[in-house]
């Protein structure tokens, strides 16, 4: 048996309760009506560290209860409008979704609906751990062209009512960096204008940010879906940052050393020499015989 604490969330599909059992909190959310759901479906196939858990499903009052793992710090709209969002985050969050939609879109499943309310934070120490959640319009299959998901993370393919694959997660996650980097959406207006501004594709530039961040932005928000990068390819394109963050250290480091090493030779400090005149001058015969000493005693 579950105890409730208090309700979290209550939508026309149903609600979630912060729930316990043993000690242990969970999630459950509670579909209205429905015993049977495909978002179960699709959940029992998943099991992955950024992708929030089901840890059990059953039916009560003829309605369908899924109990989630509970993540401790809510969702990322939450976390960003009361702790700071550095370029750090903001790179943890891409590798760790990424891997998130990697999972998923290699079992054929296209999520539809990523956004800040659909990804949740969990903390275990100082780390910090971004989960997929939200499967409720997730769909099984390799192509789409149901329009679905909220409008101002929807795909040039959704807005046209074309044919869309997983490439439409991509994007949501372009517009997810966007608003996490800026504070405000690429892609505004009414619904129709929303739309017509998202197919057009141009959003305003992004100033005072890494580079490797406004091209990431830019890879996925490419209107054609064949020239947007695949989660495997986003991966590679952050593993090279970060390889290359870490080569940029090393070569830091080692220039620094090569400084203090050279600043250690051609300044050292003065001593008192004795039968010789105070001067920043060595006397030619004990030159050699000094820094001889210097060096040994410095290495």
């Amino acid at each position: 048996m579950y105890k409730q604490l208090k309700y979290l969330h209550q939508g026309s599909q149903g609600q979630t309760i912060l729930s316990t059992q043993n000690n242990i909190l969970y999630v459950i959310k509670i579909l209205r009506n429905q015993t049977k759901s495909s978002e179960l479906q699709i959940l029992q196939l998943l099991n992955h560290p950024n992708i929030i858990k089901l840890h059990e499903s059953f039916v009560q009052q003829r309605q369908l209860h899924l109990v989630f793992e509970y993540a401790n710090n809510g969702s990322l709209q939450e976390y960003i409008q009361t702790n700071c969002v550095d370029i750090d985050l903001i790179y943890q969050l891409s590798l760790q979704i990424t891997n998130g939609l990697q999972y998923i879109h290699k079992l054929g499943i296209i999520h539809r609906d990523v956004k800040p309310d659909n990804i949740l934070v969990h903390k275990l120490d100082d780390k910090i751990v971004f989960k997929l959640a939200d499967f409720g319009v997730s769909k099984m299959d390799e192509q789409a062209q149901t329009l679905t998901g909220t409008p101002y993370y929807l795909s040039p393919q959704i807005c046209k009512a074309e044919q869309y694959g997983s490439k439409t997660d991509i994007w949501a996650l372009g517009v997810v960096l966007y608003v996490m980097t800026t504070n405000e959406f690429p892609f505004s207006g009414g619904f129709l204008d929303l739309t017509k501004n998202i197919c057009t594709g141009k959003y305003p530039g992004i100033k005072d940010r890494p580079e490797w961040l406004v091209t990431l932005i830019s890879m996925c928000l490419q209107v054609q879906e064949c020239k947007r990068p695949s989660a495997d390819e986003i991966l590679q394109y952050l593993l090279q940052i970060e390889q290359k963050q870490k080569e940029d250290v090393i070569f830091d480091v080692q220039e620094v050393e090569v400084y203090e090493q050279t600043e250690r030779c051609i300044t050292p400090p003065p001593i008192e020499i004795k039968n010789c005149p105070k001067t920043k001058k060595y006397p030619k015969e004990l030159e050699a015989y000094y820094w001889a000493q210097y060096l040994s005693a410095n290495k």
